[in-house]
């Protein structure tokens, strides 16, 4: 199995949660933006007239984050970070199949020796 975390992937990573961070931010001021933009937007036909245009605006935006993600998953990469990601998994559900199988052999040898004493 190749290993999915190396340390040339720690720059990679920190750009990508800053970005995540800056994208989060801009979202917060534009969920702002919004909120004061509707409330006005019921005060005259002009700006129901804009509302429309946002909600078109935005649902192209949605459409264009849609896309991304499906490209993204679909991507050379996206498909070697998800194998990798199941490889783990099927590691880790392995380890703990083992360690439960210990675990239940040291569980019968305390009960023999426990027999054996009483």
């Amino acid at each position: 199995m190749s290993s999915i975390n190396n340390s040339s992937d720690k720059p990679s990573q920190s750009n990508a949660a800053e970005s995540w961070r800056q994208a989060g931010a801009q979202l917060e001021v534009l969920g702002s933006s919004l909120a004061t933009a509707f409330q006005a937007a019921w005060e005259s036909e002009e700006n129901r007239q804009y509302l429309h245009s946002l909600q078109t605006g935005l649902e192209s935006l949605a459409s264009q984050i849609e896309t991304a993600i499906k490209e993204t998953v679909s991507s050379p990469e996206g498909k070697k970070v998800r194998s990798g990601l199941e490889n783990a998994a099927e590691q880790a559900r392995k380890a703990v199949y083992q360690a439960g199988k210990e675990l239940n052999k040291k569980l019968e040898e305390i009960n023999k020796d426990t027999n054996k004493e009483e």
